[in-house]
């Protein structure tokens, strides 16, 4: 066995084991990402003692430079309650791809690092309302607060698409003094035309029932990659950022009469 050990040694067979993949590093991450958020927070409503579950959701551009802090601004919804926010905080990621997010006052979170830092998955671990949230990072720029105008000029929205929305809407049941949270989803089929105007059709659930829909609104674009749709002579609904040179969008609503605890996925045909 140590004359085999000797010769496989001289073959330069000394690293059978399978290879270790590069690990992670804090470099990688840096850059600005589109950072979505979705579940629940536990509150406690003001006329009982018990907590509940309030659904929760929200879409940032967020910035990560080399020391591992975050800027962002946020769109977000609980409750029903639409609102923007600063979010800033702090990431820390390890060689095995794993991390940590500390968004202060006591909000904490676990990650994973995919794809070489394109992508990231979190889930919050800790907060002042117990949470249920879940987030998916996707990178926009390579660096912190600056985007490449190409990649989400006008133009490069343009196209046919396909859109997913799930979500939760608030409601307030017969017989009852507190709203509750009612899910809700669509898909639908349109375009995004040069002239800046959007339109679509599809199918929406609210609860269980289920109706079609029509869409035709307005959209521009920004120079740091968001985009806002509205319909005509009316405030914008929708705010979200465009990925991929345009191949995918995120948004969500403004607006508590559409459901800020929604985020639509929107998906450009080849």
């Amino acid at each position: 066995m140590k004359r085999i050990a000797i010769v496989l040694n001289l073959l330069g067979w000394t690293t059978l084991a399978p290879a270790q993949p590069n690990p992670c590093t804090q470099e990688m991450v840096v850059g600005t990402y589109a950072f979505a958020y979705e579940g629940y927070v536990m509150l406690t409503p003001a006329d009982s003692e018990q907590a509940v579950p309030v659904p929760e959701a929200g879409l940032a551009l967020a910035a990560i430079d080399s020391q591992g802090v975050i800027s962002s601004t946020a769109y977000q919804g609980i409750g029903g309650l639409p609102g923007r926010t600063s979010m800033p905080g702090t990431i820390q990621v390890n060689p095995d791809c794993t991390g940590t997010v500390d968004w202060g006052k006591g909000v904490t979170g676990n990650l994973v690092v995919l794809r070489e830092g394109e992508e990231m998955h979190s889930m919050m671990t800790a907060s002042v309302g117990p949470p249920i949230v879940s987030g998916r990072w996707k990178r926009v720029s390579r660096v912190p607060n600056t985007v490449d105008p190409a990649q989400c000029s006008p133009k490069d929205v343009v196209g046919s698409y396909v859109a997913e929305m799930h979500g939760f809407a608030m409601s307030f049941v017969p017989g009852s003094s507190q709203a509750s949270a009612v899910p809700v989803a669509a898909v639908t089929a349109g375009s995004f035309t040069s002239n800046g105007r959007v339109s679509a059709g599809g199918i929406r659930t609210v609860g269980g029932q289920t109706n079609s829909i029509t869409v035709d609104t307005r959209f521009t674009t920004g120079s740091d990659c968001t985009f806002r749709l509205a319909p005509l002579n009316a405030p914008p609904d929708l705010w979200g950022v465009v990925l991929d040179g345009g191949n995918e969008l995120w948004s969500i609503g403004l607006t508590s009469y559409l459901g800020t605890e929604r985020l639509w996925r929107i998906t450009k045909l080849p």
